[in-house]
């Protein structure tokens, strides 16, 4: 399996007071974001002291636990292998008596990356067959100029391929939702996190209600949210971040860089529960 950079933002409550009595270590304050563009109302916590749970430590990992019940994430960062996450996952449950979840989380895990590399690559080759047969310049395919649409609150922004991207990505998107029902979304943006073809469920038509609108009509937006920021910008073969919605329920969102003709255009990104 191929290396990872992993990042822990959130597990869940319980975990902060079962660590302190172990003397495991203590964490700091900080806050993270939404794919699916919920505001985060819950915190994230870095380890500081005590001994890491990364299977890696000489790569100085960064684990971040947060708070709700005793949960199995771990996520280790940079770069491991997808089969750490089995090594940290078996630290965890010896610590506080995870088993049968921790095991489904970590098939969540590897289900949903080996995904997001499938569509990763077919959505590259989506775009290299435009710019072969002439629909789209290469220059079309990574431009940068988002031209905003007029009264859209948040902005959204037209780009010189997003027609195309509505014509041929729910193909590749869709088909994930379809076939995984806790997926919340999958799709391809770009380096800056702009989304130019969002899933069916999130690019209705807006109803003027400002914040049902929120929810339904999401595409063509750029989400700079921390998570959102990363999902496209990073390198790494596989990215898995886990965090909390405003709901109180815990999302992860694993990506993996998307590379027209050799160059790195974004990511593709799913969001799911496990």
């Amino acid at each position: 399996m191929e290396d990872v950079c992993i990042v822990i933002e959130e597990v869940r409550e319980g975990i902060d007071k079962a660590a302190s009595d172990k003397g495991i270590g203590k964490p700091t304050g900080g806050v993270t974001g939404d794919a699916t563009g919920q505001a985060d109302g819950g915190r994230k916590r870095r380890w500081t002291g005590g001994p890491t749970l990364a299977a890696r430590a000489d790569h100085q990992a960064d684990v971040r636990i947060g708070a709700k019940r005793a949960a199995a994430d771990v996520i280790v960062g940079p770069p491991a292998c997808l089969d750490d996450i089995s090594s940290n996952l078996a630290t965890l449950k010896r610590i506080f008596g995870l088993e049968c979840e921790a095991e489904r989380i970590e098939r969540a895990h590897r289900q949903m990356a080996e995904r997001a590399a499938e569509c990763a690559a077919h959505i590259g080759k989506v775009l290299e067959a435009a710019i072969a047969s002439g629909r789209l310049s290469e220059a079309d395919v990574f431009d940068r100029d988002y031209r905003l649409i007029p009264g859209t609150r948040p902005q959204k922004y037209h780009t010189r391929y997003d027609a195309y991207t509505d014509e041929v990505f729910p193909a590749v998107q869709e088909a994930v939702i379809d076939a995984h029902e806790g997926v919340v979304y999958a799709g391809a943006v770009d380096v800056n996190g702009y989304f130019p073809t969002h899933n069916r469920r999130y690019a209705q038509s807006p109803t003027g209600n400002h914040d049902k609108d929120l929810l339904i009509d999401r595409t063509k937006r750029i989400f700079d949210d921390p998570v959102g920021r990363r999902c496209g910008a990073h390198q790494s073969p596989v990215l898995l971040q886990t965090y909390r919605r405003d709901t109180g329920e815990l999302m992860h969102d694993v990506s993996v860089p998307i590379r027209v003709c050799g160059r790195h255009w974004g990511g593709f990104r799913i969001g799911y529960r496990a």
